[in-house]
């Protein structure tokens, strides 16, 4: 299937002559080449994921596809320091202005499953899984009341590596913090999180830290110390390295380790 005329045609426009959504702090400005690098990995990504029939549908709909955390990050890391090009585990991708009826029944039609946290995962052979949500029911927004605004749900992703979004129509990547800490090999929190999940975000910051190298800030040092737990650290390296995880206790969660068996 060919990518969508409309996805081309606003790619193909100049990144500078876009708008900015509002609330959202464009990061195109400071390193348009390099972010033309990452979106052209992230193209690649949406095609090879068989994205396309869920984006044009959601365009029908009326619905705004955008990508988030993992796979976008992922991509900025690769042009920032050089590292190998791999494929994304999975794509985040959050629509926006769909009702939920309409939301459901879309991805219903595309043969999605329903997951645990009221969203869609879109499994198709030989291609990474998309995990898709509506925006507006994002899970930091529901636990803190928060308005449905691009920057609060950059604020939800807790982690200020996983903080940043690509929006396929624009071209344009935003970001809380997010292309900083890449740049810098460092980890902390958002400014001014939204926290929820906390346990798993704990372990999601192990995990970053050790696959790229990074540095965690005190705060977040602290963050880990007081909600790490076993159980979902296991689970999260279970998710990146298979089932068969060891996770051994000591006095405290810095000194937990876990390990393939």
């Amino acid at each position: 299937m060919e990518w969508p005329g409309t996805l081309l045609r606003h790619a193909s426009t100049r990144v500078q002559d876009r708008p900015e959504p509002a609330g959202a702090r464009s990061i195109a400005t400071t390193i348009r080449e390099r972010i033309r690098g990452a979106r052209d990995l992230l193209f690649d990504a949406l095609k090879a994921s068989g994205a396309t029939a869920l984006i044009e549908a959601a365009l029908a709909c009326n619905g705004r596809p955008l990508l988030f955390a993992g796979a976008v990050r992922d991509a900025v890391f690769t042009v920032e320091h050089g590292t190998e090009v791999r494929s994304p585990r999975d794509l985040d991708v959050g629509l926006v202005g769909m009702p939920r009826e309409a939301f459901d029944g879309l991805l219903r039609e595309l043969g999605a499953e329903p997951n645990r946290y009221g969203g869609y995962r879109v499994i198709q052979l030989g291609a990474p899984p998309l995990d898709v949500w509506r925006l507006e029911e994002t899970l930091g927004l529901g636990v803190h009341n928060a308005p449905c605004e691009l920057v609060n749900i950059l604020r939800s992703f807790v982690l200020d590596i996983n903080a940043i979004v690509f929006d396929p129509l624009s071209g344009f990547f935003h970001a809380c913090g997010a292309v900083e800490a890449i740049r810098a090999r460092r980890v902390g929190l958002t400014e001014g999180v939204l926290l929820h999940s906390a346990d798993t975000f704990a372990a999601k910051a192990i995990l970053s830290a050790i696959r790229f190298s990074l540095t965690p800030s005190a705060s977040l040092e602290q963050f880990v110390w007081r909600y790490l737990r076993p159980a979902t650290l296991a689970y999260e390296v279970s998710k990146s390295f298979g089932p068969q995880v060891y996770i051994q206790e000591h006095s405290g969660p810095a000194a937990e380790s876990a390990n393939e068996t």
